[in-house]
């Protein structure tokens, strides 16, 4: 038997001739399914104490995972077409921060700088 792990709908059973048969779903109404969807929900029922897996929870859990990346996807591209309208603050080439602060004699260096003194090894 052979599968696209990209597509679970279909797997390709070989006879004893070496001619390869299509096998669809037995429900064709259902969705298609990648591999690694159908390893997660799986996963997810195993963790939940599930023993036996169940077709139907199978792929209403494999829905909610699709909804909930959606839901990423979407709320993600909202944030940043956001941050695109938005004016940048923290440009180095803006320096208006710079200027809102006035030096004080903190902060300037009136002193001449002493060098530490280095030590020198042969």
């Amino acid at each position: 038997m052979k599968y696209d792990p990209r597509d679970l709908s279909r797997v390709y059973f070989r006879d004893d001739r070496g001619e390869y048969w299509d096998i669809p779903y037995r429900d064709l109404r259902l969705p298609p399914i990648s591999l690694w969807e159908h390893q997660a929900a799986t996963k997810q029922l195993r963790a939940e104490g599930r023993r036996s897996v169940d077709e139907r929870v199978l792929f209403e859990i494999v829905e909610e995972q699709r909804r909930l990346a959606e839901g990423s996807r979407k709320s993600t591209r909202e944030r940043r077409a956001a941050e695109r309208r938005r004016p940048s603050t923290d440009s180095l080439a803006d320096n208006s921060a710079f200027e809102q602060i006035p030096p004080t004699p903190e902060t300037l260096h009136r002193e001449p700088v002493k060098p530490f003194e280095v030590e020198e090894w042969d």
